[in-house]
């Protein structure tokens, strides 16, 4: 409920909790106890400022699908990139990102170790932000998964740079061009810290010659054309997004999105 999760959040910031790891995902739904109906909102409707305070207590924490604001969103990435975090890793997948100030969205991924912000409705001026700082000296990122995201305007050279950079990378279903999937494979043959890579297949004739050779390095390089909309990994229709809007409120067909999430629990 949404008692049981401010609780939650609130033993998480005192002193003397030991919590590192919590994985609270898809919880934005609960059983009203007036009428037995179920309801949006339990995650929603948290403070801020008190779920930004508890997340950066931990050190891993998955939030995801769990229609979090972009008051809430943007508090939380303040935070990280502003307060003494001991935060490592975040999975906030599924949540809408697209209202999240880009330069603290960016920074606060920066001092991250991993992030998950596969179907986050990136905007294209979030995802520059978020590749420059991937690519500064002293970003700590390692491990990123930016699938079901459109990457296909950012800039080939500045991708492929800040990909290589990482050990881990998830490039799934975001719309990339011939031309930054054979940048990227190119400069991982030149100089990468990439240990793991996974993108899906661009339109258009790939150079076979350049995946082989990509191949033989030490990288697991894995790509294909699978459709992971329907998946067990996104179990939400292609229409989800319709049914909240920017802020991360339950929009007009909230009750449809109810009935989704009631066969998840």
């Amino acid at each position: 409920t949404e008692e049981q999760v401010g609780e939650i959040f609130k033993g998480t910031c005192e002193r003397q909790s030991r919590l590192k790891k919590l994985d609270i995902a898809a919880n934005n739904i609960f059983i009203s106890r007036v009428d037995n109906t179920l309801n949006i909102g339990s995650f929603s409707r948290q403070a801020p400022d008190l779920l930004a305070s508890s997340v950066i207590k931990l050190e891993e924490v998955n939030l995801r699908f769990n229609g979090l604001t972009a008051m809430q969103l943007n508090a939380i990435f303040f935070a990280i990139r502003n307060g003494t975090s001991s935060l490592k890793d975040i999975d906030i997948s599924g949540n809408n990102l697209s209202l999240v100030w880009p330069y603290t969205l960016a920074r606060g991924i920066h001092k991250l170790e991993g992030v998950n912000l596969s179907a986050t409705k990136l905007t294209f001026v979030q995802t520059k932000f978020i590749i420059s700082a991937i690519s500064d000296e002293n970003s700590q990122l390692k491990t990123l998964d930016i699938s079901e995201n459109n990457l296909s305007k950012v800039d080939p050279h500045a991708l492929s740079k800040a990909m290589n950079k990482l050990e881990v990378a998830y490039m799934e279903n975001n719309q990339l061009t011939l031309l930054q999937v054979e940048s990227i494979l190119t400069q991982s043959m030149v100089l990468t810290a990439l240990k793991m890579l996974r993108m899906t297949k661009p339109q258009g004739i790939l150079n076979k010659d350049l995946v082989a050779r990509a191949r033989k390095s030490k990288i697991d390089i894995k790509l294909d054309s699978t459709d992971l909309e329907h998946s067990e990994e996104y179990p939400y229709p292609e229409d989800f997004w319709d049914w909240i809007d920017p802020a991360g409120f339950p929009g007009p067909a909230g009750d449809k999105l109810a009935a989704v999430e009631s066969k998840n629990v």
